[in-house]
Formats: structure tokens, sequence, C-alpha cells
């Protein structure tokens, strides 16, 4: 891989058992778990890629090769705050809703209010929802992740 170009890490957390990606800028850089906030070094077992789509396949593959993933919950979670955004955004015909009113949303359903702001900035790094005029929108009517 270049050092010039943009390298995505993906990766399977060993502390909480997330899969996902980040932008690093070399391999040997440190980079976080988007779920835990821990720490992600460069291990035999990463694959790295240059775009967001071949990091989201590669994400898929190791899904699929039928390691479990200790963040079940976790998941649950993240699943929960998007259907939130779809719901609300709908309720508002379709123009979408403001992140304080998915986090009021979030505080009323007992979620975490820092892990529901971590779980919203990972739904955007992954193109699963979007902000347009301070509003949130899912990106794909299906939701079918």
């Amino acid at each position: 891989m270049s050092s010039k170009g943009r390298i995505f890490r993906v990766f399977r957390c060993p502390h909480c058992g997330y899969t996902g990606y980040r932008q690093v800028s070399h391999q040997n850089d440190d980079s976080l778990c988007n779920l835990c906030s821990n720490p992600i070094s460069h291990s035999p077992e990463m694959r790295y890629v240059t775009t967001v789509d071949e990091a989201r396949t590669e994400m898929q593959k190791i899904v699929v090769s039928g390691q479990k993933s200790k963040s079940r919950y976790g998941l649950g979670v993240k699943r929960r705050i998007l259907n939130m955004v779809y719901d609300l955004s709908e309720f508002n015909k379709g123009n979408g809703v403001s992140r304080r009113r998915i986090l009021e949303e979030c505080k009323e359903a007992d979620i975490d209010l820092d892990k529901a702001k971590r779980f919203l900035i990972q739904l955007e790094e992954e193109g699963l929802i979007i902000e347009i005029d301070d509003l949130l929108r899912v990106t794909q009517e299906d939701l079918a992740w």
C-alpha cells in the first residue's frame, strides 16, 4: 500500500469483537475501535484497502467468516439508533431529524448518550446516515444491513 493514498484498516477489535474499518496514514499507525474506542494496532490478520467500498466488502468477509462477535448488545443499540433516525425523519415528512432530537430519544430509551454519539458518528462514517442542513437522514430506504 502506498503511504500517499488513502489506506483503510479493516479489523475485528480484540477488546469488544466489533468488526469495522478506519482510515490510517500507514499500516503501523494505531487507530481506535469505532465501538469501544480502544486502540487497534497492526497485526498480521489486519486487512488494508484503498477505498471505502473495499473496506465494507472486507468487513462483510470478516463477519461471514464465522467468527462470533462479542458486541451483540452494542450492535442492537446501533440498529435502534438507525431506526430512530429513520422513523423520526419519516415522521417529519422525510425532512430529516436533528441530532439533538435523536439524543433526546436515546435518553428516553435509557441509551448511554456517549455511546449514542459514537454510534451516530459511526453510522455517518459507514454511509448509512447523512447530515444535510443540520438534519440527519437515512441514506438507504430498506435498512437491510
